[in-house]
């Protein structure tokens, strides 16, 4: 059961941090609402884990490289972007608080329009 757990809470761990990638790295304006929701999801679902499971804590203190390594691939692989952070740029603690959120990155910006031109 102990390799289940921490197989459950490594698969959880990479959703939000590809999620938290996303927040952190794509300037969309939508569907931030669904990454934030599925992030939630996860936080809980790895909470109800530690809940059972203590010891899986002491796994995710240190976030396995692999599993940040995982997401990183993911999300480089759906959205065109020239690179992440090779390593995790969060700590455990803020990647599991329920109210900790990356700062979003700026919208690129439009050169303004001038009257009166062509």
């Amino acid at each position: 059961m102990a390799a289940a757990e921490r197989n459950a809470s490594k698969s959880c761990l990479e959703v939000v941090l590809e999620h938290l990638l996303k927040l952190a790295h794509l300037p969309m304006p939508e569907p931030r609402h669904g990454w934030r929701r599925t992030i939630r999801e996860q936080r809980h679902r790895i909470d109800d884990l530690l809940e059972t499971s203590p010891s899986l804590r002491g796994n995710l203190a240190d976030v396995p490289d692999r599993v940040y390594l995982r997401a990183v691939r993911h999300v480089l692989a759906d959205y065109r972007l020239p690179s992440l952070p090779e390593r995790c740029p969060w700590t455990a603690e803020e990647i599991l608080a329920e109210d900790w959120w990356p700062s979003a990155p700026e919208a690129p910006r439009e050169e303004p329009s001038v009257a009166g031109r062509a």
